[in-house]
């Protein structure tokens, strides 16, 4: 149902087990806004206070999937946490929700009420075709955040087009194609791994989906 991103063979010889999918939305208008989607942020977060404690979220059988598949490809599953368990690590710590932009919580609420991370791109800033591959050694990687860009090591997964490294896989997204006020045509992405089936991916993806284009009064 959802097109999978290409893997170049190297990778998917080393990493075997993982695909990414992703759909695309167009036509969205993005908000600075704190307050949308009042009633599901509600249930979803609601939902997470009641099963989790900040010791126990990392014992979600999904959330380890997620953290076996960060030390295969050398992160520190402590130090960085895959995503879900940081968003839900900061609610359960703070109480609060991160207000990013429109489309950007709205995904996050996805991926809370899916457990799968996810990711979104400004899918008009990717030149050309997604594939997840390694670095080579100095290509320049443009940080989310940053003014300017700096040299990446040889090996690490990135997500990239025919031009540009879009992220550094699980780590860092760049600045090129981040959600923007005049962003309208996204792609959210989620990465299959081992213990993970293609119906878990699919199901975060129609939840992403659905919570994008309500969140923007898109119809189905």
């Amino acid at each position: 149902m959802y097109p999978s991103v290409k893997i170049a063979t190297d990778v998917q010889n080393q990493f075997l087990g993982i695909h990414v999918k992703m759909v695309k939305i167009e036509g969205i208008t993005v908000q600075q806004r704190a307050g949308f989607m009042t009633a599901r942020r509600k249930r979803i977060l609601n939902s997470i206070r009641a099963r989790y404690r900040s010791s126990d979220v990392r014992m979600d059988p999904i959330v380890r999937a997620y953290r076996e598949l960060y030390s295969k490809i050398g992160l520190d599953p402590d130090e960085t946490p895959p995503s879900v368990q940081a968003l839900i690590l900061r609610f359960l710590k703070n109480d609060q929700f991160p207000n990013i932009n429109s489309v950007v919580d709205a995904v996050n609420l996805a991926a809370l009420e899916s457990m799968i991370p996810l990711g979104v791109f400004d899918i008009d800033a990717v030149e050309g075709e997604i594939v997840l591959r390694f670095s080579r050694d100095g290509e320049p990687f443009l940080e989310l955040g940053k003014a300017s860009a700096y040299p990446l090591k040889q090996g690490r997964l990135v997500l990239a087009d025919d031009k540009k490294i879009l992220s550094v896989f699980y780590w860092r997204d760049s600045e090129h194609q981040k959600i923007r006020e005049n962003t309208k045509n996204v792609a959210v992405l989620a990465c299959q791994v081992p213990g993970i089936s293609d119906e878990m991916i699919e199901n975060s993806l129609r939840i992403a989906e659905d919570i994008v284009r309500m969140a923007h009064g898109l119809a189905k």
